[in-house]
């Protein structure tokens, strides 16, 4: 698992880095771990290459760290980023934009043990597959690279991500029973009879629709409009 820590803090490095082998030899998952003391340098090293979870010191971005998440978000749709503050002011803004976590410095080992292992939960239901038959043809999809599926009549389109559309005969009550039950997944919303949407790929949601990552917005029904 590869994970990256950004800040100029060499005491938050030293104590998130042992937490972080000490949970992660628990689990029994290897851990790389990288860090950077500013954003620039992080995104340049993403450019060749990829990082599952991201630890950012909120005071040490400064700026407009919404943004930052954004960018790193458009690069890769799906990576996890934690928030790391000295206070609570940005707590309702990141979980408006729907980041995985956030946590105060200093840091508490269980606080930081649950976060951590709310995101191994979500990578490995993410690598899950699902599964659907399309011009008699079995086709499988990973959870991770779904976006939504979208109800017209018997008709299922599957949205999925690099902007492929694939479509298939059955109910959306039944997809979404196979995606909680069969595959035991917690991470598709039904806000409206028409659309089962992966949170991973919501950016805001008010009551009466969810934004996208890619802009697009999709409704919400007054039936769930509470």
């Amino acid at each position: 698992m590869r994970i990256a820590i950004c800040t100029y803090d060499q005491e938050m490095i030293y104590r998130i880095s042992k937490l972080l082998i000490s949970v992660a030899n628990h689990m029994m998952i290897t851990v790389n771990i990288d860090c950077f003391e500013n954003t620039g340098d992080l995104e340049l090293k993403i450019e060749n290459n990829r990082y599952e979870l991201i630890y950012f010191d909120l005071q040490a971005i400064g700026g407009d760290y919404l943004k930052i998440g954004e960018k790193l978000r458009e690069k890769d749709k799906l990576v996890f980023i934690i928030y790391i503050s000295r206070g609570r002011r940005y707590i309702e803004e990141i979980v408006e934009q729907n980041y995985v976590a956030f946590i105060n410095y200093p840091v508490r080992e269980k606080m930081f043990e649950q976060s951590f292992r709310k995101v191994c939960k979500n990578l490995q239901r993410n690598n899950k597959v699902f599964e659907y038959k399309s011009f008699r043809k079995t086709i499988g999809e990973k959870i991770q690279d779904i976006i939504y599926f979208e109800s017209e009549g018997r008709i299922i389109h599957i949205h999925l991500k690099g902007g492929r559309i694939s479509m298939f005969y059955d109910k959306l009550d039944h997809v979404e029973e196979v995606i909680t039950n069969e595959l035991g997944c917690d991470c598709f919303l039904r806000k409206h009879k028409s659309y089962l949407v992966n949170y991973n790929y919501i950016y805001r949601s008010t009551k009466k629709d969810m934004t996208l990552l890619d802009g697009q917005k999709l409704p919400i029904s007054r039936t769930y409009q509470k």
